[in-house]
């Protein structure tokens, strides 16, 4: 499939600009949409390059707990990871100001809380400065650009050994994946390594079929180097870089001799950063750096528990925490996963010869069974490693969905699918990341409902349902608004309460939106709307409940004072809360005309 003419080299070229177009589109998206404080794990990245910054060329991870963006048991803490990105991200920023990181950092202990499930995310820190910060945008941008390179990549690989309508497809699959959208807008050594491992993987497809050479040699030599300073899991691209080098020289002996003598020469540039997370963590690989399960999840329970899930997060899993979308929307791209699946086994029961499908088989098999086996012992994000590291799988599966159709509608079931994968991609846009990660704009609307200190706002209150049984769900909506800059983070408390008693039923704390939009990040003069869970106690035996809500300082546990719109105190002595209205709970009457209520303009 190598281009032949002037002519077809100006096609490939049309079509690798094209597939760029496409994902700098998309990218812009998410990257406009989609706010990076909203991602607290990049806060480790973010302090490494601060710390480069600063003048520590080779930072590494502390344990200190009084430092700002210090390791908690490794999860807080890029530190560990090879420097080059960080290296690189410095020099990008050096026209921008930057601060020490502690002047930037503070605890979100509620990061991807859910309703659902316990609180605390898996990282506790969050960024103060705004959206706006030239440093942050100086980051964003670099790492969407780097991501020009996947389409680029992914392309020229499978343009090697596929026809042009298959190769477009694989690269839409690649650019258009939720995963690597979301690492390529953010700040994330994996906006590197993604590029990188899509370049290696389509110069070790060359070499299978073009043969073996000086420059393709020195290329690959530098793609690796620069991958292994990238991200450890650079390992296993020399599967794929061993079989080629096999298929090329012919024999076992000549190929292992050849492969040594190249290997000996990537290594040299190799052992530093080896001999580095040696010396700083006793262990090559800085395993340290991984979150341990504290016990070995058995692969039966793993499958059972966690198998389904794998399938789920390959399309959503968005490095900082756990988005679900419903079970159709997984049954639907598995039912257009299908044809490509059965073309591909049909493919490699019908190859006479050992052909570069098993070359990207073996590989994008190795990356799953690793990604597994870590799972069973560490808190890893390895459905994401599979999606972004494992880019085989596009080229396998692109090629797979050619055979599978007949000749006559293989070109417009190609056009099909890369549509559909389009589709899809904006759809875990709308439907599941923005729903997580962007607060929604809300209206002012009557009276508000009580001022805050700091300048906050809160303008309405809405309880659904209003008639509740013992176990049920409730939904609080609240419309927050800053009508000036606010100077701390502060956690929201949302309480239902007896009718007469102050005991507490049921409470929510978390930092707004669950912890993606602390207060420090708010916008002046843009309200908008901060949802809430509560589930009531199945024994409950009241005949309604009272909710309150409120603000406090999450490290001094201090409430935040509020008073009515007429300037009156809320309990004036207490604890501050604001009331928000009542739930009638089932098979109670209403609360009796003398009981004492607290009407509010946001419940009628």
């Amino acid at each position: 499939m190598v281009p032949k003419t002037k002519r077809d080299f100006w096609i490939d070229f049309g079509l690798c600009f094209a597939l760029i177009l496409v994902y700098l589109l998309l990218g812009w998206f998410y990257w406009r949409l989609v706010a990076v404080p909203a991602k607290p794990d990049e806060i480790g990245h973010l302090t490494y390059v601060a710390e480069i910054r600063l003048g520590h060329v080779w930072p590494v991870m502390r344990s200190d707990p009084n430092f700002p963006c210090g390791a908690v048991r490794g999860t807080t803490d890029e530190r560990f990871q090879p420097p080059l990105y960080y290296w690189l991200s410095a020099l990008v920023t050096l026209p921008t100001p930057v601060r020490w990181p502690g002047e930037w950092t503070a605890p979100n202990p509620w990061f991807s809380y859910s309703w659902a499930s316990a609180p605390g995310g898996n990282l506790a820190f969050c960024v103060q400065f705004p959206e706006g910060n030239p440093f942050l945008m100086a980051l964003r941008l670099w790492s969407w650009l780097l991501g020009v390179l996947i389409p680029c990549g992914v392309y020229l690989g499978a343009r090697a050994w596929l026809p042009r309508p298959a190769a477009v497809l694989a690269s839409m699959l690649a650019t258009t994946m939720p995963s690597v959208l979301f690492s390529q807008t953010g700040v994330s050594n994996i906006a590197l390594f993604v590029p990188l491992n899509a370049l290696s993987i389509a110069q070790a497809i060359w070499i299978w079929r073009s043969g073996w050479s000086p420059a393709r040699a020195r290329r690959l030599s530098i793609l690796l180097v620069l991958a292994f300073y990238t991200r450890l899991e650079a390992v296993f691209l020399l599967l794929p870089v061993a079989f080629a080098l096999l298929r090329t020289h012919w024999s076992i002996t000549r190929g292992l001799w050849a492969g040594l003598r190249w290997g000996i020469r990537v290594a040299v540039w190799i052992l530093p950063l080896f001999a580095r997370n040696l010396f700083f963590y006793g262990d090559p690989l800085a395993r340290v750096g991984l979150f341990p399960r504290g016990w070995t999840v058995p692969l039966g329970m793993w499958i059972r528990y966690e198998g389904w899930n794998t399938y789920r997060l390959i399309f959503t899993s968005l490095g900082t925490g756990t988005v679900y979308a419903p079970d159709g929307f997984y049954m639907l791209t598995g039912l257009f996963l299908l044809p490509g699946l059965m073309g591909t086994i049909h493919l490699l029961c019908c190859t006479k010869r050992f052909s570069e499908i098993w070359m990207l088989l073996f590989h994008a098999v190795a990356v799953v069974i690793a990604a597994v086996l870590l799972s069973l012992r560490y808190i890893v994000g390895w459905p994401r490693y599979i999606a972004t590291a494992g880019l085989s799988w596009y080229m396998l599966w692109a090629a797979g969905y050619m055979t599978f159709w007949p000749q006559r509608v293989r070109y417009l079931a190609l056009a099909g699918a890369i549509v559909f994968w389009y589709v899809l991609s904006l759809a875990v846009l709308f439907q599941i990341l923005f729903p997580i990660y962007v607060p929604r704009a809300a209206e002012r609307s009557g009276a508000p409902v009580a001022f805050l200190g700091k300048g906050i706002v809160l303008h309405r209150a809405t309880i659904t349902p209003s008639r509740a049984r013992p176990g049920d769900d409730l939904i609080i909506r609240l419309v927050w608004e800053a009508t000036e800059p606010v100077a701390g983070n502060y956690a929201v408390f949302v309480h239902a309460l007896e009718p007469d008693a102050p005991r507490i039923l049921a409470q929510e704390d978390t930092f707004p939106f669950y912890g993606h939009y602390p207060t420090m990040l708010w916008v002046p003069g843009k309200p908008f709307e901060d949802i809430h869970h509560l589930r009531l106690p199945s024994d409950l035996n009241v005949p309604y409940v009272r909710l309150t809500t409120g603000l406090y300082d999450y490290k001094t546990m201090e409430r935040l004072p509020a008073i009515a719109p007429d300037g009156t105190p809320f309990e004036a002595g207490g604890p501050y809360a604001i009331p928000i209205g009542q739930v009638v709970i089932a098979g109670s009457e209403a609360p009796p005309s003398g009981t004492r209520q607290h009407p509010h303009p946001a419940q009628k």
